[in-house]
């Protein structure tokens, strides 16, 4: 436990060498390691929902076969979004940063890497102060849902028209 109460783990080395390992779930604190992995080159599922202190890692940006990203509840990051994630272009089920404490406008990396994805809970920025999104977001043509609800954003750039599959959009209290 560090000096603001929060739970602070650490991955081993030996869990990194874990080369084809396919999935780490992070929900529990009590049972998994607070810091993220960034060297296990098969994992394809990242859900990190524990306490975390300071930003996103920019080697989360290697982890180039994950289909699944969850940075949301209880995370606790903050700072910007950094532009590596753009390189998770597998990423096809499911990407959230919700209920974290981002700030900054979201970068065009993001809109460009994520045209695949397809997963019912779709994109998730709520509950962040983030201010802007990328006109390149209208590329996630395929994401049935964005959730921009209780952020600084002021406006949804019109080329989210061309999200085909957008079925919902939560933009409460922008």
């Amino acid at each position: 436990i560090n000096e603001q109460g929060k739970r602070v783990l650490h991955v081993g080395l030996a869990l990194l060498a874990l080369h084809w390992l396919p999935t780490i779930d992070c929900a529990y604190p009590e049972q998994y390691p607070t810091s993220l992995p960034t060297a296990t080159t098969s994992l394809d599922s990242l859900d990190a929902a524990i306490s975390y202190t300071g930003t996103i890692p920019t080697e989360v940006g290697r982890l180039t076969k994950v289909t699944k990203v969850d940075f949301s509840t209880f995370c606790n990051f903050e700072g910007t979004v950094p532009t590596e994630l753009g390189a998770l272009s597998q990423v096809n089920t499911y990407f959230s940063l919700a209920s974290n404490f981002l700030t900054g406008s979201v970068p065009t990396q993001l809109g460009l890497a994520y045209g695949g994805l397809t997963g019912e809970e779709g994109f998730r920025l709520d509950s962040n102060s983030l201010s802007g999104l990328p006109t390149q977001l209208g590329y996630m043509s395929s994401a049935p849902a964005l959730d921009v609800q209780f952020t600084n954003i002021e406006h949804l750039p019109t080329q989210l028209g061309r999200m085909t599959e957008l079925t919902t959009i939560h933009a409460r209290q922008c």
